[in-house]
């Protein structure tokens, strides 16, 4: 809420001889006395003759063009920079020589009397205050930062230290005079007061935010002291005191607060704290500056230019300039009065005679500023004037009418008026909409980069759900920052915070719909069912009435026009509006909508798992339960998790109403939460399919969920909890006689034994596995099985058989003419012949995995395929094509809810920076992977991390810690016989030690051994190692030796080579 004092009239640019007393200032200010003088101003004590209010005047001195300058900057600066803690102005008046800023008249208490209370106060029980005190500044000076200016002169003389409410034991601060503030980074051309300046600002450095929390500091010194932390008569010694060797006693200092003080008082910028935050850190009071923070975060946001400012000004000229008889009414302008002040500034600041209605006037207020208007004398040159209204929607009939008679001729007064989206009013005018012409992504872009100060990444879910309306971001962001999900000091804070509802959100949506009607929002409604965008197919059946609606909500612009559907702009709007539909109601709409897309959508999987959504929200229950399973189902076998949870999960609700078999829905539900990692819900579910599974029922049912609960205590690295299902199922096949379900527990404990790196005993039971579908004639277990076998066999070193038994999974998986599986195959052996550094052929399978994947919406294989064509790339050196393929990989699984797709591509990312020299963007990859559970959970993955994380500390010279994870990476890896990992931790350990007597012979017997092992691209890196150490030690014959035996296949991969020719050189 405004405060009182601006309940008025604002903003008036006109000339005291104007007027008809010219003794009135700005044509209703009285003056009355002398209340001070500084460099650039004096201020004057007058009466506001509308109000019967005392404001404050600061008047620029005569003839000095550089107080004019100086005024009219700070008043653009206060006006457009609104915060409880700053004296924020009434208006501008006065003229272009001497221009004059009317603020509200604050009454304080002295700085003798500050300080008295606040050394009284210190070690008092009452004296809690004081933190809120000191709170308060640095907040205020947190918030003029975060909108990327510096004050430079934190100084007691620009405090007013107010007493709420005659409460004479506490006192407030209010910041005012803001005629040295600069933009962060601009150069000073006048520095603050010596005693309060920094040392680098008396220096002639370039001032910093910590500039500012030293003259803080140094305030706040004088304040609990007495008197400023150097003093001299003498500016050169005062000066040389504070650069160089004065000392400040802070032996007056009181105990608790002195951390703070010597914190902020540091010579060096650099040994401050670097932000508010870190000061408030200092004292001790870091949870009530986040605090204070969170409470005035919506004038953090609102400050500055507001969003589409640039088009704003821009119609306004066009406004002014076209002498019309209608006002314009700019729509969702961001929240609050910042683009009011910002238009009504920057209008001031041109010339123009501004009036103006504040959002929070009282009817007296309203009727008094149109009756000085309407009146003749008041003299107004109505050519360079213009009344700005903050809230047309607070005008009753009768303002409205007297509003309509200042639009018209003889007056003839441009009126701006602000409103929200979608409001009816009876006025005639011309309206500004600026996200009409955006696109939602560029609306929201436009709105985040004026609340937070910078360009920021959009995300999809906040563009989405706002359509890129400014006041419905502003309300997310203030909800996300409430709740602390969103963190607006720290530049690390991700936009990814999840949205939720909030009353104040709510609130704003409700007054969105208040020009629709009942029908018409039943209409809305209706329309909300189907979703975000509604084919225009689906129209078709559609009565004259309900066309007439839609055209009336799209010409209010509640829905709006695609080239082949309508749609929603916001997402938050279609929410509301369907969520406040009865249940009875809703249920009517979706059978609509589902009858409709089975009619008239094209035939395919979107059409299919559109009809199943409606259908799973008609109250057919059956048809619910059949349809949800069936894309449940495909879904699942797709790898499109997360779409496919969203199905099943409607599944179980259906089958828990009576729908459908409940057994198979927990059994697919269960399933697809394994698949995408999430074990303590998918263990929830396997418990309660086998609880609801009564003896006697579906032993089948029951021996397929002790199967899976097995293979989920497997994931989740719990071998004997794992083998006790697991052979409590083989146990219940066996007794059934399931010849097919006996192989695959088989192939189950094959895998289990795989997990716990005991590789004999699971090549055993794929052996059994394997032998098993061979007589069923399953060509589609049997390739698995292979597969599984061809990396296993690689593992253990025995890589002479791998490829023989890819290639037979992959003759396999074509028999049994499954695409998926094939696909899957494909990239196992990419992948194998990308290690053996085969590259052609690599490319061959992957390319082949990636359009067998892409042809069947194989979502999961084609990740893979992309992270594995990321790795070949980064093989052969094709770094940039590298990066463009594991940037897909993980965009598209993190847009499937499958985050253990994209480790993948994270790893080889990660690589890629390393080797490019980025590694800032190899450090974020790592991090990221480290602070996953997975890192936790699965030590051969971790594993594989930190080998890179390794050759990152090694790369940015952290020696020891390289040669430690090295290390223990190694020791993990001869411990479970994992040959490859083994030699790629002697690789990481050998690049550290570089230049050792033993390293040549160590890389010797690596080559030799990687060689042996068929882990060709391995000895190959050793080999150019060698050639390396060979060369400096200028044994040139023995580097040839090695270069050349490094490239001799070839397939040889292009970064070798490219290696190959640098050593050379």
């Amino acid at each position: 809420m405004a405060p009182m004092e601006a309940q008025y009239l604002q903003l008036s640019f006109r000339s005291a001889e104007k007027m008809n007393d010219p003794a009135l200032l700005g044509g209703h200010y009285r003056p009355a006395e002398l209340l001070g003088q500084g460099g650039v101003a004096h201020v004057v004590l007058a009466t506001d003759l509308f109000s019967g209010r005392k404001v404050a005047l600061k008047m620029a001195l005569e003839g000095k063009p550089e107080a004019a300058e100086a005024i009219r900057s700070e008043f653009r600066f206060a006006i457009t920079h609104r915060h409880p803690s700053l004296v924020n102005p009434l208006g501008l008046t006065g003229d272009e020589a001497q221009p004059i800023i009317i603020m509200p008249y604050a009454v304080g208490i002295s700085e003798d009397e500050v300080r008295s209370l606040l050394r009284s106060s210190v070690n008092h029980p009452q004296g809690a205050w004081i933190d809120d005190f000191i709170i308060e500044i640095l907040e205020c000076s947190a918030f003029i930062h975060f909108c990327g200016y510096l004050y430079n002169d934190f100084k007691p003389a620009n405090f007013i230290w107010k007493q709420d409410h005659g409460n004479t034991e506490k006192a407030r601060p209010l910041l005012l005079d803001f005629n040295l503030v600069s933009r962060i980074g601009e150069t000073l051309s006048k520095r603050g007061t010596i005693e309060y300046a920094s040392p680098e600002v008396l220096l002639g450095k370039e001032p910093t935010t910590a500039s500012d929390l030293y003259s803080i500091g140094a305030m706040l010194y004088d304040l609990f002291t007495g008197t400023p932390p150097f003093i001299s008569d003498d500016n050169s010694i005062l000066i040389k005191q504070i650069t160089e060797d004065g000392m400040a006693d802070l032996s007056n200092i009181p105990a608790r607060l002195r951390d703070g003080i010597a914190a902020l008082l540091s010579r060096e910028p650099n040994s401050r704290p670097q932000d508010a935050r870190a000061a408030a850190e200092a004292f001790g009071l870091r949870s009530q500056f986040d605090e204070l923070v969170k409470l005035h975060a919506g004038f953090y946001l609102s400050a500055g230019k507001p969003p589409f400012s640039k088009e704003l000004k821009k119609a306004c000229s066009e406004y002014l300039t076209g002498k019309s008889e209608k006002a314009l009414l700019f729509f969702g302008n961001g929240c609050g009065t910042s683009p009011n002040d910002f238009l009504a500034a920057d209008l001031a600041l041109s010339g123009y005679n501004v009036e103006r209605i504040d959002g929070e006037e009282t009817p007296q207020a309203i009727s008094a500023t149109f009756e000085y208007l309407q009146s003749p004398g008041n003299q107004i040159d109505t050519k360079k004037a213009v009344l700005i209204i903050d809230d047309i929607t607070k005008l009753d009939h009768s303002e409205r009418c007297r509003l309509r008679a200042l639009l018209r001729q003889p007056v003839a007064l441009p009126v701006i008026a602000c409103g929200k989206r979608w409001i009816s009013c009876d006025l005639s005018y011309h309206i500004f909409d600026p996200i009409s012409n955006y696109s939602n992504y560029g609306a929201t872009r436009e709105a985040l980069s004026a609340y937070l100060k910078k360009d920021a990444a959009v995300p999809e879910n906040l563009s989405r759900a706002s359509g890129g309306d400014p006041e419905l971001i502003f309300l997310h962001l203030s909800s996300a920052i409430k709740k602390d999900t969103y963190d607006l000091l720290s530049p690390e804070s991700s936009l990814d915070f999840p949205l939720e509802s909030s009353p104040e959100l709510e609130a704003a949506i409700e007054r969105m719909l208040y020009p629709l009607d009942l029908s018409k929002q039943e209409m809305f409604a209706f329309m909300a069912a189907w979703g975000i965008e509604i084919p225009l197919i689906l129209l078709t059946d559609f009565s004259t009435e309900q066309k007439n609606f839609v055209d009336i909500l799209l010409a209010s612009g509640h829905l709006r026009r695609g080239k082949d559907s309508i749609f929603f702009p916001s997402e938050d709007v279609r929410n509301y509006v369907y969520c406040r539909a009865k249940n009875e109601d809703r249920q009517r709409y979706h059978h609509y909508w589902a009858e409709a897309a089975e009619q008239y959508l094209p035939q395919g999987d979107d059409s299919i798992e559109m009809a199943a959504f409606h259908w799973g929200n008609s109250g057919n229950l059956r048809k619910g339960y059949n349809t949800n399973l069936a894309v449940a189902t495909n879904l699942f076998k797709k790898g499109e998790l997360g779409r496919a949870n969203v199905f099943a999960e409607t599944l179980v609700s259906i089958s828990r109403n009576g729908g459908g078999t409940l057994p198979a829905a927990l059994m697919i539900s269960a399933d697809i939460l394994k698949q995408a990692g999430d074990y303590p819900e998918a263990r929830r579910r396997y418990l309660e399919l086998l609880r609801c599974l009564a003896k006697g029922s579906d032993q089948n049912i029951r021996a397929e969920a002790y199967k899976d609960m097995g293979d989920l205590y497997r994931s989740t690295k719990k071998p004997e909890r794992a083998l006790y299902y697991t052979r409590k199922a083989l146990n219940h096949f066996e007794k059934l006689g399931l010849e097919q379900g006996v192989a695959n527990c088989h192939n189950n404990i094959g895998l289990i034994f795989w997990v716990n790196q005991e590789y004999h005993k699971a090549l055993e039971s794929f052996d059994l596995a394997l032998k098993a579908n061979e007589q069923l004639g399953n060509f589609q277990e049997q390739a698995k099985i292979e597969s599984n076998i061809g990396i296993i066999k690689e593992i253990m070193g025995k890589t002479g058989e791998v490829a023989g038994y890819f290639e037979k999974a992959y003759a396999d998986a074509q028999k049994a003419a499954d695409f998926w599986l094939e696909a899957l195959i494909a990239n196992n052996l990419g992948y194998y012949y990308i290690r053996h550094d085969e590259l052609d052929k690599a490319r061959f399978y992957l390319q082949k995995a990636l359009e067998i994947s892409e042809k069947i919406s194989y979502t999961e294989s084609t990740i893979n395929a992309l992270s594995n064509l990321g790795l070949c790339d980064l093989k052969s050196g094709d770094l940039f094509n590298s990066i463009d393929y594991c940037q897909r990989a993980m965009q598209m699984a993190k847009a499937i809810g499958n985050k253990h797709l994209s480790f993948d591509a994270q790893l080889f990312l990660s690589e890629i920076g390393i080797l490019m020299g980025n590694f800032s963007l190899a450090d974020s990859v790592l991090s990221s992977l480290e602070k996953d559970q997975i890192y936790i959970d699965n030590l051969v993955f971790a594993r594989q991390v930190d080998v890179l994380r390794s050759r990152w500390q090694f790369s940015i010279g952290n020696v020891e810690i390289a040669q430690r994870l090295a290390t223990e990476t190694f020791g993990y890896a001869r411990t479970v016989g994992d040959s490859r990992l083994q030699l790629e931790a002697q690789l990481a350990l050998m690049a550290t030690s570089m230049g050792d007597g033993n390293s040549i012979d160590q890389l010797r017997d690596l080559a030799s051994e990687a060689s042996k092992l068929g882990h060709n691209d391995l000895a190959d890196i050793a080999a150019l190692l060698l050639a390396r150490q060979y060369l400096a030690l200028k044994n040139i014959e023995s580097a040839e030796i090695w270069l050349e035996r490094a490239h001799s296949k070839s397939n040889q991969g292009r970064r070798n080579r490219l290696e190959g020719r640098l050593i050379l050189v």
